[in-house]
């Protein structure tokens, strides 16, 4: 048991950063004002709020295990959130330190940063996703393709899962811009990360 707990807060902090919750409202009705309202709503003890924008798409698996469309929440941050992310781990041989890998993907439109664990079947997967690796995200809505480059793998994106009501989908984390640019309107608030 102390074991576990001795671990447990350093779990959080790669997963979640400096946030300690997420809030999911519905897209079909969103808050005027995320930050305000939610700030409003809890009688000032949230104390940062970064709104989140999601779009659903079809991604591949670029080590080609499957063949299958893989079900993907593209996840847009914003510029705030640079500060106090999750923690990466093997972010591109180019960068100096993994936080460098959340500055890439917020001035880069082109990276994205990806679950260490995107795509996998359970049971020994072989070679793991290297950064770098060239990812294809498909617009079920439209049928754009978008490629996009992999700065790094969030060493626990527990905190992306389960924003999408519907079926369990990979988390993709990309800038508010480059899910904006790929996923047009479909791209909206529908969650964010508090303090």
């Amino acid at each position: 048991s102390a074991i576990i707990d001795a671990g447990v807060a350093d779990a959080v902090r790669k997963a979640a950063g400096t946030s300690t919750l997420r809030v999911d409202f519905s897209r079909s009705a969103p808050l005027p004002d995320p930050t305000g309202d939610l700030r409003r709503a809890s009688g000032g003890a949230i104390t940062g709020v970064t709104p989140l924008v999601t779009a659903t798409a079809d991604g591949a698996d670029p080590l080609g295990r499957t063949g299958d469309a893989l079900p993907v929440l593209a996840i847009g941050v914003p510029k705030s959130f640079a500060a106090g992310t999750p923690a990466v781990r093997d972010p591109l041989p180019s960068l100096a330190s993994p936080a460098d890998a959340w500055a890439l993907v917020e001035r880069d439109p082109r990276y994205v940063l990806l679950d260490s664990l995107y795509a996998s079947t359970g049971g020994p997967q072989g070679k793991a996703i290297q950064p770098g690796t060239v990812l294809s995200l498909t617009d079920g809505r439209t049928g754009r393709l978008s490629r996009f480059v992999v700065a790094g793998l969030l060493d626990d994106a527990t905190a992306f899962y389960g924003i999408d009501p519907g079926e369990q989908r990979w988390p993709v984390i990309m800038s508010v811009g480059a899910a904006t640019a790929a996923f047009g309107p479909a791209a909206a608030p529908g969650s964010a990360l508090v303090r």
